[in-house]
């Protein structure tokens, strides 16, 4: 893009990528909550697990240090999922 619009705006374009992609996310977020209050009956066919499913796997009793990720694998290893 540059030869066509110069490294100004290749810059620009740059330097807008994370802000445009939190604005994305949040207009994604609020469609959805539009959608869910207009529409409550709709098909939905992909459904998540819910909160209870997450919280089985967050791994207990991880806390945070050196080896926290060895830790973390180690527990997930001894894991039946």
């Amino acid at each position: 893009m540059a030869p066509f619009f110069g490294t100004q705006m290749l810059g620009w374009l740059v330097d807008s990528g994370a802000p445009s992609i939190v604005i994305a996310y949040i207009l994604v977020a609020a469609a959805f909550v539009v959608l869910h209050r207009r529409e409550p009956k709709m098909d939905r066919p992909l459904r998540i697990g819910g909160v209870f499913f997450f919280y089985l796997r967050i791994p207990a009793g991880i806390a945070p240090g050196h080896d926290a990720e060895e830790r973390l694998l180690e527990s997930f290893g001894s894991r039946r999922f």
